[in-house]
């Protein structure tokens, strides 16, 4: 275990909500127990300025106390049921200090009175402690894990992941987490430049995670911002890899705010990925059979739409027109949303039958403005079908 020091620190308000599912985790609402992370990623986002994590990032960890009263309190008076997400990509919901303070834990045992789906995020094998409760949940709702996983060289863990879990623990979590009902997903991100992101490795990781049932992988390159994140990442590369430095600060010497590197090696590795992708055929993103579900049916359109547009993208498919049909129906979901005001509470079912309701009369192509599209949707929402990206087609 890490040297964590924990701040104690009491909290008036948990819950992040979001009008829309995001397009990651899909989920409509996020909370973390934590802030910093004891695991001492030497690539982790969170290290970067614009987090306002105060002190040693890896040692000076903000426990939010009280989190699971304001969540009770929340979730009691929460409108619009959907998703929650716990943790984020800056902090790790298992990380070291949970094993000590179990808010995690307190946390799931809150949400277990709640019919909502739940998300984590995380690279620990201490999730194996909550299997209780996690199948308990996963009994009538989804219940999604995200695991992170880029290495399948522990030695290289040791170096750029000290405190998480070794890469045997984690392919074996997957088998794990799948038999007490949850979904499983790897966070096949960051893969690291000159160290773990040739062909052999991302195929060999995506096999290996596959061979374990994951049921998807989310592919990503690193990013480093300007400051103390790229600071740090490059003092490790020069201790443990110095013949690698230089092209290093060749590839991120944009410093860009978003720590992209150079737009040639971006490229490359979207469509070295990409490659690998379509020769393997797995979903790169929670595949609608995961979360059709999860959610009622004017947020499962809404994610659904945006993956659509999300795939043919990296296909290089021209989605101009996929993109204003998604404009109009956020436009017009939000309208409805904001008409029913605080009665949305009460209003559950209909928004579970909006969509196959404006299929069924043929108002959804008014808002979608696309014929074609307007058919796929009905065909999905009013014969109970389900989109397979692998391929393509409705099962």
């Amino acid at each position: 275990m890490s040297d964590c020091i924990l701040h104690q620190k009491y909290i008036k308000k948990a819950l992040r909500k979001n009008l829309f599912p995001d397009n990651f985790t899909v989920s409509r609402y996020s909370f973390s127990p934590y802030m910093a992370c004891g695991h001492g990623c030497a690539y982790c986002d969170g290290r970067a300025e614009k987090y306002y994590v105060v002190g040693d990032f890896d040692r000076d960890i903000v426990v939010r106390k009280n989190i699971e009263n304001v969540l009770l309190k929340e979730l009691s008076n929460l409108r619009e049921k959907g998703p929650v997400t716990i943790s984020s990509g800056v902090t790790d919901a298992y990380q070291p200090a949970e094993e000590q303070t179990e808010l995690t834990r307190k946390c799931l045992e809150v949400l277990s009175y709640f019919d909502l789906p739940v998300n984590l995020l995380t690279k620990s094998d201490l999730i194996e402690r909550d299997l209780d409760i996690l199948s308990k949940i996963a009994l009538s709702n989804n219940v999604s894990v995200f695991i992170s996983l880029v290495h399948l060289d522990d030695r290289i863990r040791k170096i750029f992941e000290p405190y998480a879990a070794s890469v045997e623990s984690r392919l074996k979590l997957i088998g794990k987490l799948k038999n007490a009902g949850c979904s499983v997903g790897i966070l096949a991100m960051p893969f690291l430049p000159f160290i773990g992101d040739s062909e052999s490795h991302v195929r060999t990781l995506f096999t290996s995670a596959l061979k374990e049932g994951a049921d998807f992988i989310m592919p990503g390159y690193l990013t480093l911002r300007p400051g103390r994140q790229k600071d740090y990442y490059l003092t490790r590369i020069k201790e443990y890899f110095p013949q690698y430095l230089d092209d290093y600060r060749q590839m991120y010497s944009n410093n860009l705010q978003s720590g992209n590197p150079i737009k040639k090696y971006r490229d490359d590795f979207t469509q070295l990925s990409g490659e690998i992708v379509e020769s393997m055929k797995f979903d790169t993103m929670v595949p609608h059979r995961v979360y059709g579900n999860s959610l009622h049916s004017s947020d499962e359109l809404f994610v659904l739409l945006c993956q659509l547009k999300e795939n043919y993208d990296r296909k290089g498919i021209e989605t101009t027109r996929l993109s204003r049909s998604i404009h109009s129906y956020a436009k017009y979901i939000e309208k409805v949303k904001k008409e029913l005001g605080r009665d949305i509470a009460r209003n559950t079912e209909f928004l579970d039958k909006l969509i196959p309701d404006l299929c069924r009369t043929g108002k959804i192509n008014t808002i979608l403005k696309n014929e074609k599209l307007s058919f796929f949707i009905s065909k999905i929402f009013l014969e109970n079908k389900t989109f397979d990206f692998k391929t393509m087609n409705l099962v």
